[in-house]
């Protein structure tokens, strides 16, 4: 991974702490998208405890806010003119209804909207690089997920967050195949970590119930060290697998994903009506 540059969201803890730390031990430069500057200078001064020589710089990034997004993207197109490899690894999951900056329901805004807008902003960087890598970081549920444009924006009546978390994953999933169908050059992956003990649950997103039983869950799930290899292993396997756009298990195998996330027309109208739901809200493509 040496001369290598790679931006990731979501590094301050769990998976994405992990990943950074690994692939900065291979070598690899790293930008790290966090929503606090001061707990991403932490989250640098922790890789360097381990990994003393780490070359790694922060820029914040808050993936509700497409300013927030635009902004990021500018700072990484003047930090890695030429950017090997972005890992989509920030989420959320939430059982409590609220929106994101631009509108977009919690979890498939900063899910897939937010990764989304930062990709396609980040298009220009990728394809410069010789060997371009996005890694998505999905899950098993979007198995359950369904595409309901208009809960995109809405709530319909009672909000559920799982049906609304499984959607947001399903159009991760999506996003991934798409990607490569219409970019080629780019190796664009989509995977399931595994159950991963992780913050991805947090009480200010949620009932006290919901959250109390993901914390009573959490001896029973992977540790975020084993939830991070599949992350890992898809940024930096050589050659990079066949055939471009797959979905991956936790144990790093590639796995058929739902009947819907392998329907590509699906994913043709999820891109361009998620391209027209931010034009909407102001950006730029």
């Amino acid at each position: 991974m040496k001369g290598k540059t790679v931006c990731i969201t979501g590094p301050n803890s769990g998976i994405g702490f992990y990943t950074a730390q690994e692939l900065a031990r291979q070598g690899a430069r790293l930008i790290l998208g966090v929503r606090n500057r001061e707990t991403g200078d932490a989250t640098v001064a922790r890789i360097r405890t381990a990994v003393p020589e780490a070359e790694a710089e922060v820029a914040t990034l808050d993936l509700s806010s497409r300013r927030s997004i635009e902004d990021f993207a500018e700072q990484v197109r003047r930090m890695a003119p030429r950017l090997d490899i972005l890992i989509n690894n920030a989420g959320v999951m939430g059982s409590v209804y609220t929106t994101t900056e631009d509108g977009f329901e919690q979890q498939i805004g900063i899910n897939f909207m937010g990764p989304y807008l930062l990709t396609r902003l980040l298009l220009d960087n990728l394809k410069a690089a010789p060997e371009p890598r996005v890694v998505h970081v999905s899950s098993a549920a979007h198995y359950g997920g369904k595409i309901d444009f208009e809960r995109f924006r809405s709530d319909k009546g009672r909000y559920k967050g799982m049906p609304a978390y499984a959607q947001s994953k399903l159009a991760v999933t999506l996003f991934a195949s798409e990607l490569a169908r219409r970019y080629p050059d780019i190796r664009s992956y989509s995977l399931h970590p595994g159950v991963v003990a992780t913050r991805i649950v947090r009480s200010e997103r949620n009932g006290w119930l919901f959250a109390l039983g993901w914390t009573l869950m959490r001896p029973f799930v992977l540790s975020p060290a084993r939830g991070a290899k599949t992350s890992i292993y898809l940024a930096t396997v050589a050659p990079p697998p066949e055939p471009n756009g797959q979905y991956f298990d936790e144990h790093q195998h590639p796995m058929k994903p739902s009947r819907l996330a392998q329907d590509e027309e699906l994913a043709r109208v999820l891109w361009e009506r998620s391209e027209q739901f931010w034009k909407e809200a102001g950006a730029i493509f």
